[in-house]
Protein backbone atom coordinates (compact mmCIF):
# COMPACT_ATOMS: atom_id res chain seq x y z
CA UNK A 1 0.00 0.00 0.00
CA UNK A 2 1.81 3.10 -1.22
CA UNK A 3 -0.44 5.68 0.36
CA UNK A 4 -0.92 5.58 4.11
CA UNK A 5 -4.27 5.86 5.86
CA UNK A 6 -6.01 9.23 6.01
CA UNK A 7 -7.51 10.34 9.32
CA UNK A 8 -10.18 12.77 10.41
CA UNK A 9 -11.50 13.59 13.86
CA UNK A 10 -14.40 11.53 15.14
CA UNK A 11 -17.01 12.56 17.69
CA UNK A 12 -14.72 12.09 20.72
CA UNK A 13 -11.32 13.66 21.30
CA UNK A 14 -9.57 10.29 21.54
CA UNK A 15 -11.18 8.82 18.43
CA UNK A 16 -10.28 9.15 14.77
CA UNK A 17 -11.89 7.98 11.55
CA UNK A 18 -9.39 6.18 9.33
CA UNK A 19 -9.83 5.68 5.61
CA UNK A 20 -7.63 2.79 4.60
CA UNK A 21 -7.83 0.33 1.72
CA UNK A 22 -11.18 1.73 0.65
CA UNK A 23 -12.66 1.18 4.09
CA UNK A 24 -13.78 3.60 6.77
CA UNK A 25 -12.82 2.47 10.29
CA UNK A 26 -13.14 4.37 13.56
CA UNK A 27 -10.10 3.85 15.80
CA UNK A 28 -9.04 4.81 19.32
CA UNK A 29 -5.98 6.98 19.90
CA UNK A 30 -4.01 5.92 22.96
CA UNK A 31 -1.46 3.58 24.49
CA UNK A 32 -3.15 0.35 23.35
CA UNK A 33 -1.79 0.21 19.79
CA UNK A 34 -0.01 2.34 17.20
CA UNK A 35 -1.74 3.23 13.94
CA UNK A 36 0.47 4.23 10.99
CA UNK A 37 0.86 7.98 10.64
CA UNK A 38 -1.25 8.72 13.74
CA UNK A 39 0.63 10.22 16.73
CA UNK A 40 -0.19 8.53 20.04
CA UNK A 41 1.33 7.23 23.27
CA UNK A 42 1.73 3.75 21.78
CA UNK A 43 5.34 2.90 20.87
CA UNK A 44 6.39 2.26 17.30
CA UNK A 45 7.30 -1.43 17.36
CA UNK A 46 8.10 -1.96 13.67
CA UNK A 47 11.81 -2.23 14.43
CA UNK A 48 11.18 -5.25 16.63
CA UNK A 49 9.18 -6.92 13.88
CA UNK A 50 12.13 -6.36 11.56
CA UNK A 51 14.37 -8.07 14.12
CA UNK A 52 11.84 -10.90 14.30
CA UNK A 53 11.99 -11.36 10.53
CA UNK A 54 15.77 -11.69 10.62
CA UNK A 55 15.70 -14.12 13.52
CA UNK A 56 12.93 -16.34 12.16
CA UNK A 57 13.97 -16.35 8.50
CA UNK A 58 17.41 -17.75 9.25
CA UNK A 59 15.75 -20.52 11.25
CA UNK A 60 13.51 -21.53 8.35
CA UNK A 61 10.08 -20.40 9.58
CA UNK A 62 7.30 -20.20 6.96
CA UNK A 63 4.02 -20.11 8.92
CA UNK A 64 4.01 -17.35 11.56
CA UNK A 65 1.44 -16.14 14.09
CA UNK A 66 1.27 -12.46 15.02
CA UNK A 67 -0.41 -12.49 18.43
CA UNK A 68 -1.94 -9.16 19.41
CA UNK A 69 -1.49 -7.72 15.95
CA UNK A 70 -3.11 -4.37 16.73
CA UNK A 71 -3.25 -2.23 13.61
CA UNK A 72 -1.42 -4.83 11.50
CA UNK A 73 1.77 -2.78 11.16
CA UNK A 74 3.88 -5.75 12.21
CA UNK A 75 1.83 -8.27 10.28
CA UNK A 76 2.62 -6.43 7.04
CA UNK A 77 6.34 -6.69 7.79
CA UNK A 78 6.04 -10.39 8.57
CA UNK A 79 3.97 -11.11 5.45
CA UNK A 80 6.64 -9.55 3.23
CA UNK A 81 9.05 -12.24 4.46
CA UNK A 82 6.96 -15.34 5.17
CA UNK A 83 4.57 -17.38 3.06
CA UNK A 84 1.77 -17.49 5.61
CA UNK A 85 0.97 -15.08 8.42
CA UNK A 86 -2.03 -15.37 10.74
CA UNK A 87 -2.71 -12.29 12.86
CA UNK A 88 -4.85 -12.50 16.01
CA UNK A 89 -6.37 -9.66 18.02
CA UNK A 90 -9.39 -9.53 20.34
CA UNK A 91 -10.49 -5.96 19.47
CA UNK A 92 -12.95 -5.56 16.59
CA UNK A 93 -11.84 -2.10 15.43
CA UNK A 94 -8.19 -3.16 15.37
CA UNK A 95 -9.09 -6.25 13.34
CA UNK A 96 -11.08 -4.18 10.84
CA UNK A 97 -8.17 -1.79 10.40
CA UNK A 98 -5.60 -4.60 10.12
CA UNK A 99 -7.66 -6.38 7.45
CA UNK A 100 -7.61 -3.24 5.34
CA UNK A 101 -4.02 -2.30 6.17
CA UNK A 102 -2.60 -5.83 5.65
CA UNK A 103 -4.87 -7.43 3.02
CA UNK A 104 -2.50 -10.38 2.38
CA UNK A 105 -2.64 -11.43 6.04
CA UNK A 106 -5.25 -13.74 7.53
CA UNK A 107 -6.55 -11.55 10.37
CA UNK A 108 -8.66 -13.32 13.00
CA UNK A 109 -10.63 -11.66 15.79
CA UNK A 110 -10.53 -13.41 19.14
CA UNK A 111 -8.51 -14.49 22.13
CA UNK A 112 -5.40 -16.53 21.35
CA UNK A 113 -6.50 -19.25 23.78
CA UNK A 114 -9.82 -19.92 22.02
CA UNK A 115 -9.21 -18.75 18.45
CA UNK A 116 -8.73 -21.37 15.78
CA UNK A 117 -5.61 -20.47 13.82
CA UNK A 118 -5.42 -23.48 11.52
CA UNK A 119 -2.37 -25.73 11.43
CA UNK A 120 0.32 -25.49 14.06
CA UNK A 121 2.74 -22.67 13.36
CA UNK A 122 6.50 -22.66 12.96
CA UNK A 123 6.78 -19.46 14.98
CA UNK A 124 4.87 -16.80 16.86
CA UNK A 125 5.57 -13.12 17.49
CA UNK A 126 4.39 -11.19 20.56
CA UNK A 127 5.30 -7.52 20.64
CA UNK A 128 3.95 -5.25 23.40
CA UNK A 129 1.34 -7.85 24.37
CA UNK A 130 2.24 -9.50 27.69
CA UNK A 131 2.48 -6.17 29.49
CA UNK A 132 -1.19 -5.51 28.67
CA UNK A 133 -2.47 -8.99 29.54
CA UNK A 134 -4.22 -9.54 32.84
CA UNK A 135 -2.74 -13.06 32.90
CA UNK A 136 0.44 -13.29 30.79
CA UNK A 137 0.89 -16.92 31.82
CA UNK A 138 -2.35 -17.85 30.08
CA UNK A 139 -1.29 -16.00 26.92
CA UNK A 140 2.05 -17.80 26.73
CA UNK A 141 0.47 -21.18 27.45
CA UNK A 142 -2.04 -20.61 24.63
CA UNK A 143 0.73 -19.60 22.23
CA UNK A 144 2.74 -22.67 23.23
CA UNK A 145 -0.23 -24.87 22.28
CA UNK A 146 -0.37 -23.34 18.78
CA UNK A 147 3.29 -24.00 17.95
CA UNK A 148 4.92 -27.09 16.52
CA UNK A 149 7.28 -28.97 18.82
CA UNK A 150 10.35 -26.78 19.12
CA UNK A 151 8.46 -23.89 17.52
CA UNK A 152 9.97 -20.43 17.77
CA UNK A 153 8.81 -17.40 19.72
CA UNK A 154 9.96 -13.81 19.36
CA UNK A 155 8.79 -11.70 22.28
CA UNK A 156 9.45 -7.99 22.86
CA UNK A 157 8.05 -6.13 25.86
CA UNK A 158 8.67 -2.69 27.41
CA UNK A 159 11.72 -2.67 29.66
CA UNK A 160 11.03 -2.21 33.37
CA UNK A 161 13.01 0.25 35.46
CA UNK A 162 12.41 1.35 39.06
CA UNK A 163 11.35 4.92 38.26
CA UNK A 164 8.79 4.00 35.61
CA UNK A 165 5.19 5.17 35.72
CA UNK A 166 2.96 2.97 33.57
CA UNK A 167 -0.60 3.92 32.68
CA UNK A 168 -3.59 1.91 31.52
CA UNK A 169 -3.86 -0.28 29.58
CA UNK A 170 -0.19 -1.22 30.23
CA UNK A 171 -0.14 -3.28 33.43
CA UNK A 172 3.54 -4.14 33.68
CA UNK A 173 6.94 -3.93 32.04
CA UNK A 174 9.69 -6.54 32.26
CA UNK A 175 13.28 -6.74 33.34
CA UNK A 176 15.40 -9.18 31.30
CA UNK A 177 15.48 -11.51 34.29
CA UNK A 178 11.74 -11.27 34.85
CA UNK A 179 10.80 -11.96 31.24
CA UNK A 180 13.24 -14.88 31.00
CA UNK A 181 11.77 -16.43 34.15
CA UNK A 182 8.21 -16.05 32.86
CA UNK A 183 9.06 -17.61 29.51
CA UNK A 184 10.85 -20.53 31.16
CA UNK A 185 7.96 -21.16 33.54
CA UNK A 186 5.56 -21.38 30.62
CA UNK A 187 7.61 -23.80 28.55
CA UNK A 188 9.98 -21.65 26.49
CA UNK A 189 13.78 -21.81 26.50
CA UNK A 190 15.48 -18.54 25.56
CA UNK A 191 17.98 -18.85 22.71
CA UNK A 192 19.25 -15.29 22.38
CA UNK A 193 18.51 -11.66 23.17
CA UNK A 194 17.52 -9.31 20.35
CA UNK A 195 19.30 -6.01 20.78
CA UNK A 196 21.48 -5.06 23.73
CA UNK A 197 19.60 -1.98 24.91
CA UNK A 198 16.60 0.16 24.16
CA UNK A 199 13.10 0.66 25.52
CA UNK A 200 12.11 -2.99 25.00
CA UNK A 201 13.42 -6.33 26.24
CA UNK A 202 13.38 -8.82 23.35
CA UNK A 203 14.24 -12.51 23.07
CA UNK A 204 14.10 -15.40 20.64
CA UNK A 205 13.00 -18.61 22.36
CA UNK A 206 11.80 -22.06 21.38
CA UNK A 207 9.04 -24.19 22.84
CA UNK A 208 10.08 -27.01 25.14
CA UNK A 209 7.99 -29.59 27.00
CA UNK A 210 5.80 -27.50 29.30
CA UNK A 211 5.67 -29.98 32.17
CA UNK A 212 3.67 -28.35 34.95
CA UNK A 213 3.09 -25.03 33.18
CA UNK A 214 -0.62 -25.74 32.81
CA UNK A 215 -0.86 -26.12 36.60
CA UNK A 216 0.59 -22.63 37.05
CA UNK A 217 -1.97 -21.19 34.65
CA UNK A 218 -4.77 -23.14 36.35
CA UNK A 219 -3.67 -21.77 39.73
CA UNK A 220 -3.85 -18.22 38.35
CA UNK A 221 -7.41 -18.85 37.13
CA UNK A 222 -8.40 -20.33 40.48
CA UNK A 223 -7.05 -17.32 42.36
CA UNK A 224 -8.97 -15.02 40.02
CA UNK A 225 -12.15 -16.95 40.86
CA UNK A 226 -11.43 -16.88 44.60
CA UNK A 227 -10.91 -20.65 44.88
CA UNK A 228 -7.81 -20.75 47.07
CA UNK A 229 -7.99 -24.49 47.79
CA UNK A 230 -8.03 -25.32 44.08
CA UNK A 231 -5.15 -22.93 43.48
CA UNK A 232 -3.09 -24.57 46.22
CA UNK A 233 -3.68 -28.01 44.72
CA UNK A 234 -2.53 -26.81 41.32
CA UNK A 235 0.55 -25.15 42.81
CA UNK A 236 1.45 -28.33 44.70
CA UNK A 237 1.33 -30.22 41.39
CA UNK A 238 3.41 -27.55 39.64
CA UNK A 239 5.99 -27.70 42.45
CA UNK A 240 6.65 -31.34 41.50
CA UNK A 241 7.51 -30.45 37.88
CA UNK A 242 10.76 -31.67 36.38
CA UNK A 243 11.21 -28.20 34.89
CA UNK A 244 13.16 -26.01 37.37
CA UNK A 245 11.53 -22.71 36.35
CA UNK A 246 8.06 -24.18 36.94
CA UNK A 247 9.06 -25.44 40.38
CA UNK A 248 10.50 -22.08 41.41
CA UNK A 249 7.45 -20.16 40.19
CA UNK A 250 5.13 -22.53 42.02
CA UNK A 251 7.17 -22.50 45.25
CA UNK A 252 7.37 -18.70 45.32
CA UNK A 253 3.62 -18.43 44.88
CA UNK A 254 3.01 -21.12 47.49
CA UNK A 255 5.21 -19.20 49.91
CA UNK A 256 3.25 -15.99 49.36
CA UNK A 257 -0.10 -17.74 49.77
CA UNK A 258 0.97 -19.70 52.85
CA UNK A 259 2.18 -16.47 54.43
CA UNK A 260 -1.13 -14.78 53.67
CA UNK A 261 -2.95 -17.72 55.27
CA UNK A 262 -0.86 -17.44 58.43
CA UNK A 263 1.08 -20.66 57.78
CA UNK A 264 4.59 -19.39 58.53
CA UNK A 265 6.18 -22.85 58.54
CA UNK A 266 4.65 -23.73 55.17
CA UNK A 267 5.72 -20.38 53.73
CA UNK A 268 9.29 -20.84 54.97
CA UNK A 269 9.56 -24.34 53.51
CA UNK A 270 8.33 -23.20 50.09
CA UNK A 271 10.46 -20.03 49.91
CA UNK A 272 13.65 -21.72 51.13
CA UNK A 273 13.16 -24.50 48.58
CA UNK A 274 12.67 -21.89 45.84
CA UNK A 275 15.80 -20.02 46.90
CA UNK A 276 17.79 -23.25 46.92
CA UNK A 277 16.53 -24.13 43.44
CA UNK A 278 17.52 -20.74 41.99
CA UNK A 279 19.64 -18.46 44.21
CA UNK A 280 19.65 -15.74 41.52
CA UNK A 281 15.88 -15.37 41.44
CA UNK A 282 14.95 -12.31 43.55
CA UNK A 283 11.45 -13.47 44.44
CA UNK A 284 12.32 -16.05 47.13
CA UNK A 285 14.45 -13.50 49.01
CA UNK A 286 11.61 -10.98 48.70
CA UNK A 287 9.15 -13.49 50.13
CA UNK A 288 11.51 -14.39 52.95
CA UNK A 289 11.84 -10.67 53.77
CA UNK A 290 8.08 -10.42 54.22
CA UNK A 291 8.02 -13.62 56.28
CA UNK A 292 10.88 -12.42 58.50
CA UNK A 293 9.13 -9.10 59.02
CA UNK A 294 5.97 -10.94 60.08
CA UNK A 295 8.08 -12.80 62.65
CA UNK A 296 9.24 -9.46 64.09
CA UNK A 297 12.85 -9.30 62.89
CA UNK A 298 12.79 -5.98 61.03
CA UNK A 299 16.56 -5.69 60.56
CA UNK A 300 16.92 -9.15 59.00
CA UNK A 301 13.85 -8.51 56.84
CA UNK A 302 15.36 -5.31 55.49
CA UNK A 303 18.61 -7.11 54.69
CA UNK A 304 16.75 -9.81 52.75
CA UNK A 305 14.75 -7.17 50.89
CA UNK A 306 17.96 -5.41 49.92
CA UNK A 307 19.43 -8.69 48.68
CA UNK A 308 16.33 -9.21 46.53
CA UNK A 309 16.49 -5.66 45.22
CA UNK A 310 20.16 -6.07 44.28
CA UNK A 311 19.26 -9.17 42.24
CA UNK A 312 16.58 -7.28 40.28
CA UNK A 313 15.57 -3.75 41.32
CA UNK A 314 12.88 -3.67 38.60
CA UNK A 315 11.02 -6.72 39.95
CA UNK A 316 7.69 -5.72 41.48
CA UNK A 317 7.98 -8.42 44.17
CA UNK A 318 11.32 -7.03 45.37
CA UNK A 319 10.00 -3.46 45.30
CA UNK A 320 7.01 -4.49 47.42
CA UNK A 321 9.21 -6.30 49.93
CA UNK A 322 11.53 -3.32 50.25
CA UNK A 323 8.60 -0.95 50.76
CA UNK A 324 7.05 -3.14 53.46
CA UNK A 325 10.30 -3.60 55.36
CA UNK A 326 10.98 0.15 55.27
CA UNK A 327 7.69 0.87 57.02
CA UNK A 328 9.39 1.50 60.36
CA UNK A 329 12.19 3.69 59.03
CA UNK A 330 10.32 6.94 58.41
CA UNK A 331 7.37 7.97 56.26
CA UNK A 332 9.44 9.52 53.49
CA UNK A 333 11.54 6.36 52.96
CA UNK A 334 8.42 4.17 52.99
CA UNK A 335 6.60 6.50 50.60
CA UNK A 336 9.47 6.50 48.10
CA UNK A 337 9.68 2.69 48.15
CA UNK A 338 5.92 2.33 47.77
CA UNK A 339 5.96 4.79 44.86
CA UNK A 340 8.43 2.50 43.09
CA UNK A 341 6.36 -0.60 43.83
CA UNK A 342 3.12 1.03 42.68
CA UNK A 343 4.82 2.23 39.49
CA UNK A 344 5.93 -1.32 38.68
CA UNK A 345 2.43 -2.73 39.33
CA UNK A 346 0.04 0.15 38.60
CA UNK A 347 -3.05 -2.07 38.47
CA UNK A 348 -2.54 -3.33 42.05
CA UNK A 349 -5.10 -1.52 44.21
CA UNK A 350 -3.46 -2.63 47.47
CA UNK A 351 -0.18 -1.00 46.49
CA UNK A 352 -1.96 2.09 45.23
CA UNK A 353 -3.78 2.48 48.55
CA UNK A 354 -0.63 1.90 50.59
CA UNK A 355 1.31 4.48 48.60
CA UNK A 356 -1.57 6.95 48.71
CA UNK A 357 -1.80 6.72 52.48
CA UNK A 358 1.93 7.22 53.07
CA UNK A 359 2.17 9.94 50.43
CA UNK A 360 -0.74 11.80 52.01
CA UNK A 361 0.96 11.52 55.40
CA UNK A 362 3.98 13.33 53.96
CA UNK A 363 1.81 16.02 52.33
CA UNK A 364 2.01 14.64 48.79
CA UNK A 365 -1.75 14.41 48.26
CA UNK A 366 -1.64 15.10 44.52
CA UNK A 367 0.77 12.21 44.00
CA UNK A 368 -1.51 10.00 46.10
CA UNK A 369 -4.54 10.94 44.00
CA UNK A 370 -2.63 10.36 40.76
CA UNK A 371 -1.65 6.83 41.82
CA UNK A 372 -5.18 5.88 42.80
CA UNK A 373 -6.82 7.41 39.74
CA UNK A 374 -4.27 5.57 37.60
CA UNK A 375 -5.37 2.29 39.18
CA UNK A 376 -9.05 3.11 38.59
CA UNK A 377 -8.43 3.32 34.83
CA UNK A 378 -7.88 -0.43 34.61
CA UNK A 379 -11.61 -0.94 35.11
CA UNK A 380 -11.31 -3.60 37.80
CA UNK A 381 -13.83 -4.09 40.61
CA UNK A 382 -12.31 -2.14 43.51
CA UNK A 383 -13.08 -2.48 47.24
CA UNK A 384 -15.19 0.13 48.97
CA UNK A 385 -12.25 1.34 51.07
CA UNK A 386 -10.36 2.24 47.89
CA UNK A 387 -13.15 4.62 46.92
CA UNK A 388 -13.41 5.95 50.48
CA UNK A 389 -9.70 6.78 50.65
CA UNK A 390 -9.71 8.38 47.21
CA UNK A 391 -12.82 10.39 48.09
CA UNK A 392 -11.15 11.77 51.22
CA UNK A 393 -8.06 12.74 49.25
CA UNK A 394 -10.16 14.44 46.58
CA UNK A 395 -12.15 16.26 49.23
CA UNK A 396 -8.94 17.53 50.83
CA UNK A 397 -7.95 18.98 47.46
CA UNK A 398 -11.30 20.75 47.02
CA UNK A 399 -12.61 18.30 44.39
CA UNK A 400 -15.95 17.68 46.07
CA UNK A 401 -17.89 16.58 42.98
CA UNK A 402 -15.26 13.92 42.23
CA UNK A 403 -15.35 12.86 45.89
CA UNK A 404 -19.12 12.42 45.69
CA UNK A 405 -18.67 10.16 42.67
CA UNK A 406 -16.24 7.99 44.64
CA UNK A 407 -18.72 7.87 47.53
CA UNK A 408 -21.43 6.61 45.18
CA UNK A 409 -19.05 3.91 43.89
CA UNK A 410 -18.16 2.90 47.45
CA UNK A 411 -21.84 2.65 48.37
CA UNK A 412 -22.54 0.52 45.31
CA UNK A 413 -19.87 -1.94 46.45
CA UNK A 414 -20.74 -1.93 50.17
CA UNK A 415 -24.15 -0.38 50.89
CA UNK A 416 -24.63 0.44 54.55
CA UNK A 417 -20.93 0.02 55.40
CA UNK A 418 -19.95 2.15 58.41
CA UNK A 419 -16.94 3.69 56.64
CA UNK A 420 -19.07 4.60 53.64
CA UNK A 421 -21.71 6.20 55.87
CA UNK A 422 -18.98 8.16 57.67
CA UNK A 423 -17.72 9.36 54.30
CA UNK A 424 -21.15 10.76 53.44
CA UNK A 425 -21.10 12.60 56.76
CA UNK A 426 -17.76 14.16 55.91
CA UNK A 427 -19.06 15.17 52.50
CA UNK A 428 -21.98 16.87 54.23
CA UNK A 429 -19.58 18.76 56.44
CA UNK A 430 -20.42 16.76 59.54
CA UNK A 431 -24.18 17.43 59.47
CA UNK A 432 -26.82 14.76 60.10
CA UNK A 433 -26.44 11.78 57.81
CA UNK A 434 -27.92 12.59 54.44
CA UNK A 435 -26.96 11.33 51.04
CA UNK A 436 -27.03 13.47 47.93
CA UNK A 437 -29.83 12.52 45.53
CA UNK A 438 -29.14 9.52 43.27
CA UNK A 439 -27.25 10.19 40.06
CA UNK A 440 -29.54 10.56 37.09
Amino acid sequence: MKDGPAYSEATAADRQVARVGGRRVEVAVGRARAYPGLPSEAPDTRGYYALAVDALAKRGATRVLDVGTGSGNGARILRAAFAEVVAIDPVREAVEFARAHAPDVDVVQGDVATTRAGALADAAVLVDVLGHAKDPRAVLLAVHAKLKSGGLLVVAEPRAYPSQSLRAPARRAFSPRGLTSLLAAMGFDVDEALGDAGPFVAFVAHSAPSVGSAHLAAASRAFEQGDVECALRELDLAAESARPAVRVDALVTLGDVRLALGDGDGAARALLAARSADPDDPRPAAGLARLTLAMGDRAEALELARIASALDPACSATACALAITLSGYGASSESAALRTAAGLSPDDEVLAMAFAQTAADTGARKAAIFAMERTRRYGEQLPAMFHVLLADLLLSEGRRDDAVLEARLAEAVAPGDAEVCALWLRLRGGSAFSRPPPAS
